[in-house]
């Protein structure tokens, strides 16, 4: 599977084509990614959170950025859903 994230915040500007063998290896490579953007005392933390922490967190921060109210995702795969319902996630190979 391969999807390409197009997210431009304040805090982070990632346009990147993301591949792995289902949505969880694809959440840790943007995980492995969003830590070179982060100061250098915060990525062991960012890499260090389980995935399914790492993508509640990206998207609170996205619905304070943004200013909506969407809800935790429940999975990588809902999260996957969820970026391509606001437009920041394009699947690009299943």
């Amino acid at each position: 599977m391969k999807v390409r994230v197009n997210v431009s915040t304040p805090q982070i500007t990632l346009d990147k084509v993301f591949q792995g063998a289902n949505t969880e290896e694809i959440v840790r490579a943007m995980q492995s990614e969003a830590a070179t953007h982060v100061p250098f005392l915060l990525r062991k933390m960012v890499t260090g959170l389980p995935p399914i922490q790492f993508v509640r967190e990206v998207v609170r921060r996205y619905n304070d950025t943004m200013v909506k109210q969407l809800p935790p995702p429940s999975s990588c795969d809902d999260f996957i859903q969820m970026g391509v319902s606001e437009g920041f996630v394009t699947i690009v190979e299943k």
